[in-house]
């Protein structure tokens, strides 16, 4: 047991779990101090001057180590005598001009995190089909499989080379999704470089290599972290560009820390509903996930962000894809809704069903608490022994080379047939199925992400065998645990989707053998559920996840069975194991003990 003093101003000393290193300076850990010297009475300069005195250097590869260059961001807003005068002098018109221009620059980082994320969107779909089309050449015209896992190594590992390296060498601050980044500077922690303009090149080049080869990662989570930097570079290109001007007077009150974490929280929020088209989810989990400065003004302005950000991408990928139509893309895909239109006869339920939603929350929260564990564990493994940049790279690709060979390798062994249907006719091989049938496995390694969701939620009770979703629902999550944690930028959000809806499609399937008058012939419901159990037992959120589920799907009705799903997949992930939100040495420091100064 130790202690750590954590920034200038703070009467709280936090207690952590594990051995750190403790100094007054802003967060900055120290290893030492044991609980009893401070209660024999010791002073605290004596016992600060006792643990300099061990000298022990720090690591930057353990877990207890916090860099030096994280500082305390200034949230507070003075109300001196001299701003008074200031803003006196200025007159009305440059305080309505000051107003003006802070909407128009929350409008701006709407319509520009829309655009990234279009961008990147068009990028992978591209990607994902060219890679598709090599592969259904060699396998079903050719009929060559060495030939065809070449080139699906290739198309693996060539992007998981490029997403890597930019990071490693040119930005590592962008590995992960950024969302503990994000978390952390929303409640006062200043990182280096978190908004650099390289930062977002690199984030985007590197999610976009993550999907595009096929590995577990997605790009919801990064494009949170994306939303924010984009809020934190347009506020920064607005004051370049009036500085040197008249201007300087109206845009100098918005170049403050509170001005520029407002501004990343609603780039943050605006991230979230381009990705899930969610602008009340987004807003929600920038309140109960991100900052903890929050107001009603704040409230206001980080839903306009949202609410602009939404539309403009629907637009953005209606106006790019009326003449490109995508053909791997079902009707559902073509929805205004991320999950797609889920009709009253799918979400209808029963009060029956109650124990049903409690036990799918249970599982939900035991997956997600083992997941959270064995990646703490990787986490631990590599910052003790994967250390340098060489190293580094070579896991990545020995991970993509492991998903080429056990993508290709589960669609040769388990050549299970499935008849073709009119919604799922695209993106899959016949390999060794007799005509008019595909290889039934093959439709979750070659279409994306969204259309994997969507079909899994949406396709007939019939169009998968529960044998074919037990492996990928399996093979995926060992995926998914490879993939986080590699130097690139990949989410969770997805992965923890399309594995809770694996399940849940399985679970489906189950209870319509035995009690086939619950759901009918449509499995959707149970695989909507699965997955928010999935990520809620993982991201341990409740009020938001509830509201982006229903904003994606288009309907209400279902309200009550995501609540009791989501809070139950929360209270059981949390009796198992703590949320895991230590990336990259930036502590959720609310996750731990505290005890006041004056009870020691």
């Amino acid at each position: 047991m130790c202690y750590c003093f954590l920034g200038a101003g703070l009467t709280e000393l936090k207690i952590l779990n594990s051995g750190c290193q403790v100094d007054v300076s802003p967060a900055k850990a120290y290893r030492g101090a044991d609980e009893k010297d401070l209660k024999k009475g010791s002073n605290l300069s004596t016992t600060i001057d006792a643990l300099a005195a061990e000298n022990l250097k720090p690591r930057s590869h353990s877990v207890n180590y916090v860099s030096s260059d994280y500082e305390s961001l200034d949230y507070d807003h003075y109300e001196s005598e001299l701003t008074v005068r200031e803003e006196k002098l200025n007159g009305y018109k440059t305080v309505v001009a000051t107003n003006v221009i802070r909407w128009l620059i929350y409008f701006s980082i709407a319509i520009c995190t829309a655009a990234v994320g279009i961008f990147i969107d068009t990028i992978i779909e591209y990607l994902c089909n060219w890679k598709f089309q090599s592969i259904r050449n060699c396998i079903d015209v050719k009929h060559s499989t060495i030939e065809c896992l070449i080139i699906w190594i290739l198309f693996t590992v060539i992007p998981t080379i490029i997403g890597c390296c930019v990071v490693l060498f040119m930005e590592p601050s962008a590995a992960g999704s950024g969302i503990p980044f994000v978390i952390s500077y929303l409640n006062g922690v200043r990182i280096p470089r978190m908004t650099a303009v390289r930062c977002l090149l690199v984030k985007v080049i590197s999610v976009v290599c993550v999907c595009a080869s096929g590995l577990g990662g997605g790009k919801e989570g990064p494009l949170i972290h994306i939303g924010a930097m984009v809020g934190g570079s347009v506020v920064e290109a607005w004051w370049k560009s009036f500085r040197n001007g008249p201007g300087r007077k109206i845009i100098g009150p918005l170049q403050n820390d509170q001005e520029r974490r407002d501004m990343m929280a609603a780039g943050a929020a605006a991230g979230l509903s381009a990705a899930f088209g969610s602008p009340v989810g987004g807003t929600l989990m920038s309140l109960e996930e991100g900052t903890s400065f929050w107001s009603s003004s704040l409230m206001w302005k980080v839903f306009f962000c949202a609410a602009v950000a939404f539309p403009t991408y629907n637009a953005g990928k209606n106006i790019l894809f009326t003449n490109h139509t995508n053909p791997s893309e079902s009707v559902h895909g073509k929805s205004i809704y991320f999950f797609g239109k889920f009709n009253e006869n799918t979400i209808y339920f029963s009060y029956s069903e109650f124990p049903i939603f409690i036990i799918f929350g249970i599982f939900g929260g035991v997956l997600g608490a083992l997941f959270v564990n064995i990646n703490y564990r990787l986490s631990i493994f590599r910052l003790k022994h994967i250390i340098s940049n060489r190293k580094k790279l070579l896991e990545s690709v020995f991970v993509a080379v492991f998903v080429a060979i056990v993508n290709l390798t589960t669609m040769i062994l388990l050549n299970n047939c499935q008849k073709k249907l009119e919604i799922s006719s695209f993106n899959v091989v016949q390999m060794f199925c007799p005509a008019g049938s595909y290889n039934e496995i093959s439709s979750f390694w070659l279409h994306t992400q969204e259309e994997n969701i969507r079909s899994l939620f949406h396709y007939p009770i019939e169009a998968y065998s529960i044998f074919s979703l037990l492996v990928y629902c399996v093979t995926y999550f060992i995926l998914t645990e490879l993939t986080v944690g590699l130097n690139m930028s990949a989410g969770l959000f997805l992965p923890s989707l399309l594995i809770g809806a694996a399940w849940g499609r399985i679970a489906s399937k189950v209870i319509h053998y035995y009690s086939p008058g619950i759901i009918g012939n449509d499995p959707g419901k149970y695989a909507l559920l699965g997955a928010a159990a999935q990520l809620g037992g993982i991201v341990r959120a409740t009020i938001s996840l509830t509201v982006v589920f229903i904003e994606a799907t288009g309907n209400v009705q279902f309200l009550l069975p995501l609540m009791i799903t989501l809070f139950t997949a929360k209270w059981t992930g949390d009796f198992f194991t703590d949320v895991q939100m230590e990336k990259k040495n930036s502590w959720c420091l609310q996750t731990y003990n505290v005890v006041h100064l004056d009870e020691v």
